[in-house]
């Protein structure tokens, strides 16, 4: 029987966790399921309320550390996990009861390792949900460019991912303090995607600040960063790509931009080097924290 992980991280989510280990009681399909959760320093009665919602779920672990971050939230689950596939849910997350299946069924039609749907707010999962799944034939580009931004959230709500490709990419990059990008560029470089163009969960009351903004503009940066130094030959050719990066990064959190990429010729760009273009990437990084 196939079997299926969920990895669910929990930071102050109280009031929506009896909700949420409901949507995880009711996720339907013919496999065997396993949850473990990581409770990421809540500083509210998240634990509490977590320990009483599962205390009748079968093979359920829970892990509770101080604050640490996502990526190190990850790694700590993924050392556990059994599943053929792992999706992601969060604390403030409600799963629509077909959205294992979606995403597995998905995989397997199109022999994809990493699958990823649409994640709404704040809307009701109570409807029929049909399978709009599209394979991404590149997925590397389309991460760092962002014409499709839900594929930069692997790991997120709404993602699942085959045991196999994590082993090979091993697991996330732990340097990093979320780790949805740099899971993204790593699961690029081995696997195909599929995407859902469909609600498979929904988040509750999940606003974003201008600081989280600025975060995520740095978690960007240096996701691409740590990747494209670790694999420069895939870039060698991309020089013009990653400096528009830089700039759409960097333009997007109103920071000041060390380099006028306007003024940049083809032949300009052409002349730059991988290490070059990765200096530029770290001073603007820096320069935001």
């Amino acid at each position: 029987m196939l079997r299926c992980t969920y990895i669910v991280l929990i930071e102050d989510n109280e009031s929506n966790i009896p909700n949420l280990v409901k949507s995880l009681k009711q996720v339907a399909g013919d496999f065997r399921k396993e949850f473990i959760f990581v409770d990421d320093g809540s500083v509210d009665e998240s634990l509490r309320a977590l320990k009483k919602a599962v205390s009748d779920l079968p093979r359920t672990t829970i892990i509770t550390q101080e604050k640490q971050g996502s990526s190190i939230s990850v790694n700590k689950a993924l050392s556990l996990a059994t599943g053929d596939y792992i999706q992601f849910v969060e604390g403030a997350e409600i799963l629509h009861t077909a959205s294992t299946n979606i995403l597995t069924e998905s995989c397997a039609k199109f022999g994809a390792s990493i699958a990823i749907g649409n994640v709404s707010k704040n809307e009701s999962m109570d409807k029929d949900i049909k399978i709009d799944a599209k394979l991404i034939e590149n997925p590397l580009k389309i991460v760092l460019d962002n014409s499709i931004p839900r594929l930069r959230q692997v790991g997120a709500a709404g993602s699942l991912i085959h045991r196999d490709l994590l082993e090979k990419i091993d697991k996330v990059d732990s340097s990093i303090y979320t780790h949805n990008m740099s899971l993204s560029l790593r699961c690029a470089k081995y696997g195909k995607f599929v995407y859902i163009d469909e609600n498979i969960s929904t988040l509750i009351d999940d606003s974003k600040s201008d600081t989280d903004n600025k975060f995520a503009s740095y978690n960007n940066l240096r996701s691409i960063y740590n990747f494209v130094k670790t694999n420069p030959d895939l870039f060698k050719n991309s020089i013009p790509e990653l400096l528009k990066i830089l700039s759409q990064e960097s333009t997007k959190n109103g920071d000041r931009i060390a380099y006028s990429f306007k003024s940049f010729t083809s032949k300009y760009l052409k002349s730059h080097s991988v290490d070059k273009v990765l200096a530029a990437y770290k001073k603007e990084f820096d320069r935001l924290f």
